[in-house]
């Protein structure tokens, strides 16, 4: 078995500035924190001829595209993986709806997970957030930005900029001292769900106006 895990993330600031239609032309830059609450996600293989997997739903198919978890079922399909898998997702709390990243920390963690499954021996931060933000956005067609992924990659509290060099998005990560903030965060809270693809799918950040 196979476990991987990637951090949940707080927003401070540039929030849709990293969403690829608005930088490719404005420029972006986001300021976010990842915190010590995590996504897992267990892979292993299995001699049966299916793909299980498991998390707040349960699917057993026998056909990828029967799959109906997007992240997992396009996930498999961009590494190339078929069948004989089980994947597991839990969390230290409750991530769906919470504002706090949580389908971009699954699909860092289940990338994490699926290279490991397939030997690859090392894979750095950077790479993992791509290869999320290809299955999130492209693959999967979320109109989201690219923040949650290279948040939940590379941990600690960073500086992201966005920008859209010779029509290949291009991302830089700067580290930035955390310990003035740190202990003076505090999260409550609030059981009011929201679903950034579905807010995001009303604006049109390229002409920066709003679809009513």
């Amino acid at each position: 078995m196979i476990l991987a895990k990637a951090p949940l993330r707080v927003s401070f600031f540039g929030g849709g500035s990293d969403i690829p239609t608005h930088f490719a032309t404005w420029g972006g830059a986001t300021i976010s924190t990842a915190i010590d609450k995590y996504v897992y996600v267990a892979v292993m293989h299995t001699p049966h001829n299916h793909i299980k997997v498991s998390y707040s739903k349960q699917e057993l198919v026998t056909h990828i595209d029967d799959i109906q978890n997007e992240i997992v079922r396009n996930a498999l399909k961009f590494f190339g993986i078929k069948s004989n898998i089980e994947i597991t997702s839990f969390a230290d709390i409750p991530t769906i709806g919470n504002g706090l990243g949580g389908s971009s920390a699954f699909t860092c963690a289940l990338v994490k997970a699926l290279s490991a499954y397939l030997g690859f021996e090392y894979v750095n931060p950077y790479l993992i957030a791509k290869t999320a933000c290809h299955i999130e956005i492209d693959l999967c067609g979320w109109k989201i930005g690219m923040q949650d992924q290279f948040a939940s990659a590379f941990g600690g509290m960073n500086y992201i900029e966005y920008a859209n060099e010779l029509g290949n998005g291009r991302v830089d990560v700067k580290r930035l001292d955390s310990n003035a903030i740190e202990n003076y965060m505090i999260l409550i809270p609030t059981n009011v769900e929201h679903h950034a693809a579905k807010i995001l799918d009303n604006i049109n950040f390229e002409a920066k106006t709003f679809v009513i």
